[in-house]
């Protein structure tokens, strides 16, 4: 059972393992796409961390906010969903702020921290850790 708002943080690294990824997201408790998902980080581990935005109402638009960072060194990544906004904080730099209240999530959602496989799919040689040193999550009051 998850919440409605909240600071969710990680602190974590992975190794560059092609064909994997990271989808760390908020999810709609009642499981209905509709009521928006915000990810952060997320990325192919051989690539850069981003994060998204899914528009409550209209999932398949979103926000994007992109990074250079990848995700070989230790890294916090911070999600603060308020009903006035979803910021994106990644080692102490803001990356992404959205404050259209139209379209921010307003239900209670779960927090998943899903790491898989990319469409392309890993070799037979891929390999690698993810390592998570801490996570922590805050209720709004």
């Amino acid at each position: 059972q998850g919440q409605t708002y909240g600071r969710y943080a990680v602190r974590f690294r992975a190794d560059p393992a092609p064909g994997y990824k990271t989808a760390w997201l908020l999810w709609p408790d009642d499981d209905n796409w509709q009521e928006g998902e915000i990810d952060f980080p997320e990325g192919d581990l051989n690539a850069t961390i981003n994060a998204y935005m899914h528009h409550k109402g209209n999932p398949q638009a979103q926000e994007a906010y992109s990074t250079s960072t990848s995700y070989a060194s230790w890294h916090t990544a911070v999600i603060e969903w308020t009903p006035a906004a979803v910021k994106f904080t990644l080692d102490g730099t803001v990356i992404g702020n959205d404050t259209n209240t139209a379209v921010i999530p307003s239900t209670p959602m779960n927090w998943v921290l899903q790491t898989e496989t990319t469409p392309g799919g890993p070799t037979d040689t891929a390999a690698g850790n993810v390592q998570i040193d801490w996570v922590t999550m805050y209720a709004r009051q």
